[in-house]
C-alpha cells in the first residue's frame, strides 16, 4: 500500500466520520424534539427517525466517495445530502400533523415512516450520483 492511497483513504474516511457527526448535531438541532435524549429514554420512534436520517445521509456519502471527482466534490455532495435530509423531514412533518407529539409519545409508525422516507431519499440521491 502506497502513501498516496493511504492519505486518500484517510481523507475521505476521516471527513466522512466528521461529516456524519456534524450532520447528527445539525439534524438534532433542527428537528423540534431531542432525538438523542428520547433515545436514551428508550423511545423507538425517535431512534427510527434519527437512524433513518443518518442512514439516508450516509448512503449519499458512500456514493459520493465512490463517484466524486475529488475531495471538494465529495464535500459538496455531502452538503446537498444533509440539506435533502432536512427537506424530507420537513415534508413528512407537513403530512404528519403534530409530528413532535407523535415522536415524543413513541409512535413507532411515525418513526418507521420517517425512517423509510429518509432512507428512500438517501438511496435515490446516492443512485443519482453514479
Amino acid at each position: 500500500m502506497n502513501t498516496t492511497f493511504l492519505l486518500g483513504y484517510l481523507s475521505y474516511f476521516g471527513s466522512g466520520i466528521v461529516l456524519m457527526l456534524l450532520f447528527m448535531v445539525v439534524y438534532e438541532r433542527v428537528t423540534p424534539y431531542c432525538e438523542l435524549a428520547l433515545m436514551r429514554q428508550g423511545n423507538r420512534a425517535a431512534a427510527l427517525s434519527f437512524g433513518g436520517a443518518l442512514l439516508g445521509f450516509t448512503l449519499t456519502l458512500v456514493s459520493s466517495a465512490l463517484h466524486a471527482v475529488g475531495w471538494l466534490q465529495f464535500l459538496a455532495w455531502s452538503a446537498v445530502a444533509g440539506l435533502l435530509q432536512l427537506v424530507v423531514f420537513w415534508l413528512v412533518a407537513m403530512v404528519v400533523r403534530q409530528i413532535k407529539l407523535h415522536i415524543e409519545n413513541g409512535n413507532v409508525a411515525v418513526g418507521i415512516g420517517l425512517f423509510c422516507a429518509s432512507v428512500a431519499l438517501g438511496a435515490l440521491n446516492a443512485a443519482c450520483l453514479s
